[in-house]
C-alpha cells in the first residue's frame, strides 16, 4: 500500500452509518462507534496483517466503507 502521496487524516464510515473511521496515519485510526444515543470511541494502533488488511480497505473505500468527512466526524463527537 503506497501512502507517500496520501494526506491525512482522511474520514470513513460504514455504509450503515453505525461507524466512523479517523485515520490519523498509515498505522493508526479511530473510530466511533454509535449504538443508539451512546458513542463510543477506540484508537487502534495497526500492527497485525489483519489491522493492515483493514485499514488499507477503508481506505480504499472498498464496501463496505464510504467517504465521510471531518464535519461528520465532528459532529459525531459532540451527539
Amino acid at each position: 500500500m503506497d501512502n507517500k502521496n496520501r494526506a491525512f487524516p482522511q474520514y470513513r464510515k460504514l455504509s450503515n452509518g453505525q461507524r466512523l473511521y479517523c485515520i490519523a496515519s498509515p498505522a493508526s485510526f479511530s473510530e466511533i462507534q454509535l449504538l443508539g444515543s451512546k458513542r463510543f470511541l477506540y484508537k487502534h494502533e495497526v500492527s497485525q496483517y489483519p489491522e493492515i488488511l483493514l485499514l488499507r480497505d477503508m481506505m480504499a473505500c472498498q464496501a463496505p466503507y464510504e467517504m465521510s468527512s471531518p464535519e461528520e466526524w465532528q459532529a459525531a463527537q459532540l451527539d
